[in-house]
Order: C-alpha cells, then structure tokens, then sequence
C-alpha cells in the first residue's frame, strides 16, 4: 500500500513496511522501543477510531485559538497607539535640535533657537516651554538639551516616559 502525498488524511499503517523488512529488523527495532506499528483504537460500536493529531483541538479549539489571536492583537494595537507616537516625537526633533544648535553657534542667536524648537515641537503636538530647553556653552561648544515627559497611562498602571535631546555644534 503505497502513500499517494496529494492525498489527504491519515497515513496509512506501517505494518506491510516492517513485514517487508524481515523479522531480523522487526526485532531490533521491537527490542529498541522503536515499534512503528501500533494497534487502532475500536470505538464502541467496533469501528476503529480515527485519532486525532496534536493539531486538532476538541470542539471550539480553533474558535478559542482565534479569539486568543484575536485579543493579542488588539492589545499589541492598543499598546502602540499609546507607546509609538511620544518615540516618533522624540525621533521627529532630533533634527530640529541638531539644526537649531548649529543655527545658535553660528549666529549667537539662542532666542531663534528655542523658537525655532518650540515651533517644531507644535507641530508635533508636543508642548514644549522655555524650561524644557537648556542652552549653555561647554569647552568651545554651544550645547542644546531639550527634556520633557509623557505619562502613558494603562488601567491599573500609570508611566512616565523621560526623553533628553542633546546636541552640541563647535562655537566659530
């Protein structure tokens, strides 16, 4: 009895493959505990019973799988609709921030600066004021540092998330 792949549906016994094989193999194989055969399960109408592979579940197992499926997704969702907009922020002004401490180096200018940063900020939806941005030299360089936080608030959990921006440009 040969296997057709294209066929669907349980494989067919292994008893004429060990009959092939001879009682030599037969017995190695029976003596290693690598029986191949094993004998069909009878219901109790006297038919044998199809068993069922690990894959099938009872009843309403792909249906709880589904929902389970289902659940993890629109939490993963739920997540980041709370957690990627602040990081996507944060990502948005790190050019602003470069830009603007190279712009206050070379002109000196460090009230265009902060404008120019507030400004950026607002369009993100990000409200930034004079107290989250720090301009200060260090060495021979004009420094940036700009700091705010955004509470993510769960049920039952409430986080802060801190973000830094700092850049330095050399002063001329």
């Amino acid at each position: 009895m040969e296997h057709d792949s294209n066929r669907r549906g349980p494989l067919p016994s292994r008893v004429p493959l060990m009959r092939l094989l001879g009682s030599p193999v037969q017995e190695i194989l029976c003596s290693t505990r690598l029986v191949f055969a094993r004998p069909a399960r009878e219901n109790q109408a006297g038919r044998t019973a199809r068993r069922r592979g690990w894959r099938r579940g009872g009843p309403g197992g792909s249906r709880l799988g589904l929902l389970v499926f289902l659940v993890l997704v629109g939490v993963a969702g739920y997540l980041a609709t709370l957690y990627v907009p602040p990081y996507w922020t944060y990502l948005g002004l790190q050019d602003v921030v470069r830009v603007a401490a190279d712009t206050a180096a070379a002109r000196r200018d460090e009230a265009k600066a902060r404008a120019d940063i507030i400004q950026a900020a607002e369009e993100q939806s990000l409200v930034l004021t004079e107290d989250n941005i720090n301009i200060f030299t260090r060495d021979t360089h004009l420094v940036i540092r700009v700091s705010w936080s955004v509470p993510i608030v769960l049920p039952k959990y409430r986080q802060t998330l801190r973000f830094t921006i700092e850049k330095s440009s050399p002063l001329p």
